[in-house]
Formats: structure tokens, C-alpha cells, sequence
């Protein structure tokens, strides 16, 4: 989010970025989640995290919400890391797709809303081959969110 304030006052920042040699690695890793190219880029991630997370987040707690959300962070920025190529990534795109493969992935949901789920999948899977769309982050993203959803590693609190 700082780097989006920032290009808004001097555009040619995120060219600085994709320039520097650190910024794939260290900021890309760490960074790519809080990072966005525009303001719709922005808004659109936060309408999708809005309707997936909270959801998840009555449906498993806060906390357990949250450390789904960081595993996810971390696992989509592991893979574009290391399958993505020396690129430089921006949003959260990958960790939105983990929340809907997650949702996807539970048990219990009615044929209709996984229905659902998967036309969203299927639409946001199909933009990362957009040129300039991270494909990993958003397939990586749901396959992850899915598995960890198989997993059956966080419980259901039902608040």
C-alpha cells in the first residue's frame, strides 16, 4: 500500500523498483502482497478479500483467519519465488485466490455454492493469462488454499 501512495506522487517509482536486482527477491517475497500497480488493482483485491474473508472469518475466528491469510501469504510468495521467473509480482491476487480455493475446498458446502466458487476460480484462473497477470500467484494461490482446505489443519469455530 505505501509503494501505491507513493506512485501516486512520482509514477516512475515502481519502474525503480522493477529495476532493482533486490526487489524479485527480498521485496517481492515479503512485499508483492501490500504492493499494488493502481488504485483498481487495489480496490478490486479488496472487494474480493471483503467478500471471501469475511466469510472465512465468522466461519473460523480471527485469529485462525489470520493464520490462514499468512500461511497463504507466505506459500504464494514461496511459489512465485521460485516458479515465477525474474519478475517483480504485485498484490494479493495469489492469497484472495487461497481464500476461495480454501472455501472451495471445505466440506459441507452445497453443490450451488461450490458451484459458484469454482466460476470465480475458473474467471480469475483465466485472467492470469492476461500479459502482466501473475498466472503462478493465482493458480498457485487457489491450488494451495485448496489443499490446506483438504488438510483439514484449521477447525470451525462458527461464531
Amino acid at each position: 500500500m505505501t509503494i501505491f501512495v507513493v506512485t501516486i506522487f512520482y509514477p516512475s517509482f515502481s519502474l525503480i523498483l522493477a529495476l532493482n536486482p533486490l526487489y524479485p527477491t527480498l521485496m517481492g517475497f515479503l512485499g508483492q502482497a501490500f504492493n499494488h500497480a493502481n488504485l483498481m488493482h487495489l480496490l478490486f483485491n479488496m472487494f474480493a478479500l471483503y467478500q471471501v474473508g469475511f466469510l472465512l472469518e465468522r466461519l473460523y475466528g480471527s485469529r485462525q483467519f489470520l493464520l490462514l491469510y499468512v500461511v497463504l501469504w507466505l506459500a504464494t510468495a514461496i511459489l512465485i519465488l521460485f516458479c515465477g521467473g525474474p519478475s517483480y509480482y504485485l498484490g494479493a491476487s495469489g492469497i484472495v485466490m487461497g481464500l476461495f480455493g480454501f472455501l472451495y475446498g471445505m466440506e459441507g458446502l452445497s453443490e450451488y455454492f461450490k458451484q459458484q466458487i469454482a466460476g470465480l476460480l475458473l474467471i480469475n484462473i483465466l485472467i492470469g493469462f492476461l500479459p502482466g497477470v501473475s498466472l503462478i500467484g493465482h493458480f498457485g494461490g487457489a491450488a494451495v488454499g485448496y489443499f490446506l482446505a483438504r488438510l483439514r489443519l484449521f477447525n470451525l469455530v462458527w461464531r
